[in-house]
């Protein structure tokens, strides 16, 4: 199995999407410092004694707790995120490399990307719209062709024709010779 040795392969949208992790770790520490501070003040108030000693000291312990939690949690955010982004990130890049390769008529081996990473249903579907390209650029490039339509068969116009039984293409001829007999050249009718 090859490892990834790069974390950050495509940093812009990996870090964005880390600052979406650490602005919602910040937005859980905010929504733990109200809930804390909702809760020891409902205590402080039925406190029989020491209830306003309480009061006067939340303020210093919430900001301090606020502040070592974000402190814990931002390197794990970060650390998560990283980790899950690049199993997104890297085959991103690779499929981006690929259908340029495929632009430029390099790519003739098949989209390849690690076993642990996410995305390898788009792997082989990119894999099977390809594959005649490939087969076509790999055959140029073996036999040293430039120009791809060199190689290419010609596309019949109507691959699938329908084939009308004889008994009815016979009658369907006679028709139509007995429509041009009666025309004169310059399309009108001869009967009339």
């Amino acid at each position: 199995m090859r490892f990834r040795k790069k974390r950050l392969i495509n940093p812009s949208m990996q870090l964005r999407l880390v600052a979406i992790f650490l602005c919602t770790a910040a937005l859980a520490v905010q929504a733990e410092a109200i809930l804390i501070t909702y809760t020891l003040s409902r205590l402080a108030e039925r406190m029989p004694t020491d209830g306003s000693l309480l009061l006067s000291e939340l303020p210093e312990f919430v900001r301090t707790n606020l502040l070592l939690t974000f402190a814990m949690l931002a390197p794990m955010a970060l650390g998560v995120g990283i980790i899950a982004t690049f199993r997104i990130a890297g085959p991103l890049y690779r499929f981006e490399q690929f259908l340029l390769n495929m632009k430029e008529g390099k790519q003739i081996e098949p989209c390849v990307i690690r076993k642990g990473d996410e995305l390898q249903e788009l792997c082989a579907l990119l894999n099977d719209v390809t594959a005649p390209l490939r087969a076509k650029s790999g055959l140029a490039s073996f036999i040293g062709a430039t120009d791809l339509e060199s190689v290419t068969a010609p596309i019949p116009s109507a691959p699938y024709a329908f084939h009308m039984p004889e008994s009815v293409s016979k009658s369907s001829r006679s028709e139509s010779a007995s429509k041009t007999a009666d025309e004169d050249p310059a399309g009108r009718s001869g009967a009339g």
